[in-house]
């Protein structure tokens, strides 16, 4: 990752690149930015000659763990909700 790009994430955060190091507003950044580009990403791209892959267990593992530290949603995993239905019957 260039300076660049980190500059831009950091900005895009919310945070100051020149402020002193705050690891759960890191873990915040990781957070929000794999929020967005995991609900989206592909595991396996092939294009002419040249193929990417994930090993997308381990990159929701790592998610899921990011999730736990920072108290925030897991918006990959959504829990099954239970409803009362007995008035049906």
């Amino acid at each position: 990752m260039s300076a660049d790009e980190l500059s831009l994430y950091l900005t895009n955060a919310g945070l100051d690149a020149d402020a002193n190091a705050d690891t759960e507003a890191c873990d915040m950044v990781l957070y929000k930015e794999f929020s967005i580009i995991l609900r989206q990403a592909l595991m396996n791209v092939s294009e002419g000659g040249m193929s990417v892959s994930w090993n997308m267990e381990a990159v929701k593992a790592y998610y899921a763990t990011l999730c736990d530290k920072t108290g925030q949603p897991n918006v990959l995993f959504q829990r099954p909700v239970i409803r009362d239905r007995s008035n049906l019957w």
